[in-house]
């Protein structure tokens, strides 16, 4: 019976909806926002954090690393003898060896970069993964001594081969070397974590002994899977007693090193989730502003329909059924509203992704699971409950009392104007967190976008030349190809200026060097660690870094000159205080010629490398001509558009060598943009969020003043009778809403406070408190305030006495 009554209340609400259909769209529209924005992001949530990754049983999965805590480095890449060590440990059943680099593959006069990894055979079975078509690698090709082999990528095997699968068995140049192809991987097959996009290729490891021993080249990653029985903590402790042992035996290579295991899907979902936790956190808010928005609404239709609910109990309905309807209403509208949130989130969702797209895991599919619809229409569904019983408890007790007044002067007005008050209050605490939050990341943005890299980047071509594989191998061949290649593109129309360095600002790498200096030996047991870039002598005037002291490099230092560097200013400050820095001598203690001296001949301003939130370190430049290296980046200086030189810069490299790869092709200015991508995406969304919460919670101040001002009708008109100026009137109106907001925006700024935790890794140099962002979010909602209430307070000015009192 109380199933049948129940479904009677649904369908008197359905009815009710669909004769009012402007209500209902208003209603409907301000759920599906919140809703819709709620669900995007659970799409997100759940295709990235909640769906397992695509490998056999990925919870066992782990990257394995070492750390330097002395030096607080908790990710440092293993090396080839660690690899070796830990397969011996009882925690893993699996355990592969992972060098990742980029490779060039030659043929039909149109050589192409591509990304790729060296693999031990034990990978492929460790993840689960294996070929569409083909083999995987066999354990001898673990060794040198086995044949040159290569498996594709499904997406190189499309792109650059057209999908025939008579490529199995036959040969393709990479690098300078025939290799056999004898796999093709399946589409959906990706290295996890760090290692995602260096997978367009796989070789075999192919290790010479030498190389299987090297316990002192940290450019490896290795994976693991945890035997049966094994957990993340009971193997990282195995682990930590191999690596405490081996610091006693190999303090050489392995004293101060620690081990971490970190889970595959953390290490993958490390980047992006820090975006998504905060672009949640801001949907949840607007969420609530919209929950609020419609418990206003609601509440004034309640208060509009007293006098039919006291009609309704004088015939005999119970209080209880006058607040099942009204919760029955509720289900209707949040049910209504789920279901167009749906149809919205998916649309959001994929509109989302291209701002993420630099912290999105490769390979990640954004689509709608069974789960998410479920889990937000029970969302939804719980809105409706929570927001039912918001309103039916203002549903009047005295029905006499409404039948002996106006709808209009109900009994249960007041309370419902005082609920209502409080949830423009709410409304409005609320936007304050979002347009703070997103305020000060704006704060942020701005004020990275003015810090000072070092250099000039407006009108510079970037691109990257590798020599690798190519008949290089001699130095003198690669600093006679960069010689000319420099004077060929200097002479290009539009190019006033081009070098090359080793490692490009902003580039996502660095290269770094044990160094001695003279006069200035290393603590006991420790090594002067500099980064170090080679880079040609026209450098510094192309990028526009001054230079401070000394001179920067000439033609004529050369392989048969004295060997010379150019620092930094931080390096000169530190090891070189009195400024005795020009002649001074450093030298490698690890690569190259540790032999050989190099003496400063310049000092050069700071360079901020790898972002603009991080200070500089030292640096030492060295001369192409004296340490040619493989695998360079090219900068041309241009008269306009740097990309409208590109056509000119293909050929000058093609008429040099065909065989040649260009790639890696971006403006320095995109580069810089690119490295606080994260958090501008972060800002944006969150002022997406923010505009629409304010723009509720600006409806909302309207319709509660509005209200508030028809049920205030008498006692407007009599104090107007009674000599109350208009203006007055006016102001009042006014100054409730400005109360109102002014309260909230209270509430608002302390519950900004507590978001810190959330932001700090977003924001740069902005304090939590930062008092320009506050004031301007406060007058913002002061003025949108003003704006929602005039209207309503000149409705109340206007007031004719002599009507209300013929009403009263």
């Amino acid at each position: 019976m109380q199933l049948d009554l129940w479904w009677d209340d649904l369908r008197y609400a359905w009815r009710n909806a669909v004769r009012r259909p402007a209500f209902t769209v208003l209603v409907v529209l301000t759920l599906a926002l919140g809703i819709g924005a709620s669900s995007a992001v659970l799409v997100l949530l759940d295709s990235i954090l909640v769906q397992p990754l695509p490998y056999r049983d990925p919870g066992r999965l782990v990257f394995v690393w070492q750390s330097l805590p002395e030096h607080h480095v908790a990710e440092l890449e293993p090396t080839p003898f660690d690899y070796t060590a830990w397969q011996a440990l009882n925690g893993f059943s699996a355990v592969a060896l992972i060098a990742t680099d980029a490779h060039t593959l030659a043929g039909d006069d149109n050589p192409e970069r591509v990304r790729g990894a060296r693999v031990t055979a034990s990978l492929m079975p460790l993840l689960g993964i294996a070929p569409q078509a083909g083999r995987a690698f066999e354990a001898d090709e673990d060794h040198d001594a086995a044949r040159a082999t290569v498996i594709l990528s499904d997406g190189l095997w499309r792109r650059r081969f057209g999908g025939d699968r008579s490529i199995l068995g036959s040969s393709v140049t990479i690098d300078g070397e025939p290799r056999v192809v004898v796999g093709i991987m399946p589409p959906d097959a990706h290295l996890p974590g760090p290692l995602a996009g260096s997978d367009e290729l796989f070789l075999p490891a192919r290790m010479t002994q030498a190389e299987a021993q090297n316990a002192v080249s940290h450019n490896y990653s290795v994976v693991a899977r945890l035997r049966s029985g094994a957990t993340v903590a009971s193997a990282s402790a195995e682990a930590v007693l191999l690596a405490d042992r081996l610091a006693i035996d190999r303090p050489e290579s392995h004293r101060g090193l620690g081990v971490r295991l970190v889970p595959f899907d953390e290490q993958t979902s490390r980047t992006v989730k820090p975006v998504l936790l905060v672009v949640a956190g801001g949907v949840a808010l607007l969420l609530l502003v919209a929950c609020a928005n419609v418990s206003s609404l609601l509440m004034a239709r309640a208060a509009a329909r007293q006098h039919d609910a006291a009609v309704r109990s004088a015939l005999g309905a119970t209080l209880r059924q006058l607040r099942s309807m009204a919760i029955a209403e509720s289900i209707v509208f949040a049910t209504l509203g789920g279901a167009a949130g749906l149809l919205a989130a998916l649309w959001t969702a994929h509109a989302i992704v291209p701002l993420l797209a630099e912290t999105l895991p490769a390979g990640v599919a954004v689509e709608m699971s069974t789960r998410v619809v479920l889990v937000t229409m029970s969302l939804s569904l719980c809105l409706g409950v929570s927001l039912g019983f918001v309103v039916s408890a203002h549903v009047d007790r005295r029905a006499g009392n409404v039948l002996r007044n106006s709808a209009r002067t109900a009994s249960g007005a007041p309370s419902i104007v005082r609920a209502r008050s409080v949830l423009v209050a709410t409304q409005v605490a609320l936007s304050v967190v979002l347009l703070a939050t997103s305020g000060l990341l704006l704060r942020s943005v701005a004020k990275l976008s003015r810090i000072n890299p070092g250099f000039v980047a407006e009108h510079v071509l970037t691109f990257k030349v590798s020599l690798a594989g190519s008949g290089y191998s001699e130095r003198a061949r690669r600093v006679s190809l960069v010689t000319d290649l420099v004077e060929r593109l200097n002479s290009v129309p539009g190019i006033t200026r081009s070098a090359l360095t080793s490692t490009i600002p902003f580039g996502g790498t660095r290269g770094a060097n044990g160094v001695e200096i003279e006069g200035h030996p290393a603590p006991l047991g420790e090594s002067i660690i500099i980064d170090q870039r080679q880079v040609t002598a026209g450098y510094f005037a192309t990028m526009g870094i001054p230079l401070l002291e000394g001179r920067g490099f000439l033609e004529t230092d050369d392989s048969r000159a004295e060997r010379v560097i150019v620092v930094n200013r931080r390096m000169a400050e530190r090891y070189w205080p009195n400024g005795d820095v020009v002649g001074a001598r450093v030298r490698l203690t690890a690569g190259g010629d540790v032999r050989d001296w190099m003496r400063i001949v310049g000092v050069v301003e700071d360079v901020r490398h790898i972002s603009l939130s991080r200070d500089s370190v030292p640096e030492m430049y060295s001369t192409y001509s004296q340490a040619p290296v493989e695998t360079f980046t090219v900068v041309a200086r241009t008269t306009g558009d740097p990309t409208a030189a590109l056509p000119a810069v293909r050929t000058v490299l093609r008429a040099l060598d065909p065989g040649l790869p260009l790639y890696d092709v971006r403006t320095m200015s995109d580069r810089i943009s690119r490295s606080f991508a994260q958090t501008r995406a972060t800002m944006l969304l969150l002022l997406v969020t923010a505009a629409l919460a304010a723009a509720l919670a600006g409806v909302g101040i309207y319709g509660a003043i509005w209200y508030s001002v028809s049920q205030r009708t008498q006692e407007i008109g009599i104090r107007l009778a009674l000599g109350a100026s208009r203006a007055s009137i006016w102001w009042s109106v006014v100054s409730r809403a400005l109360t109102l907001t002014i309260a909230g925006a209270v509430v608002g700024i302390g519950l900004t406070m507590l978001a810190r935790p959330l932001l700090s890794g977003f924001l740069f140099e902005t304090p939590m408190g930062d008092g320009t962002t506050l004031t301007w979010v406060v007058e913002a909602l002061a003025a949108l305030t003003f704006a929602a209430s005039a209207v309503p307070a000149l409705r109340a000015m206007r007031t004719d006495p002599m009507t209300a009192l013929r009403n009263e």
